[in-house]
């Protein structure tokens, strides 16, 4: 990871131009689908207890490709789920970063692109394997894949 963090801080256009090295880098892939694992585990823990009704609590689950892709439908949600008025919010926008996505990329902002799927363009076979072996039935349960082949 180093070698990798040191080109980009030379250019941080590098993964744009090398786009199979971002996650080429197997301790790191193993690690971050780990902690995702986990994440979705204690999620999937949670979703359960209040099914069960051990857990006095609503949930509202939203997946951030349906955020994109009807952000409306899902804020209006979000308000109604917080028993908050829908109309009274501020208009989205970009400026205020509440407009899913981002015109234009920015390597070095914690803010970067935002588009769905983008991990797409730096899919390798390596980064799948390594992937999947972590965490693999956590991307089915969520319906991120539906075998192994993603």
């Amino acid at each position: 990871m180093r070698d990798l963090t040191a080109a980009f801080e030379r250019d941080p256009e590098y993964f744009q131009k090398h786009p199979e090295a971002l996650l080429s880098c197997e301790v790191w892939v193993r690690g971050q689908a780990r902690s995702w694992r986990e994440y979705i585990r204690e999620h999937l823990r949670t979703q359960e207890a209040v099914a069960r009704g051990e857990c006095d609590a609503r949930l509202l689950f939203i997946r951030y490709e349906d955020l994109h892709r009807d952000t409306e439908r899902w804020r209006r949600a979000m308000y109604e789920f917080l028993d908050l008025d829908p109309e009274e919010a501020d208009p989205i926008s970009e400026e205020t970063k509440t407009k899913p996505g981002f015109s234009r990329e920015d390597p070095r902002s914690f803010f970067r692109k935002g588009q769905p799927g983008d991990w797409r363009n730096y899919h390798t076979d390596d980064f799948a394997r390594w992937f999947d072996e972590e965490a693999g039935e956590e991307l089915r349960a969520m319906g991120y894949a539906d075998d192994s082949r993603w």
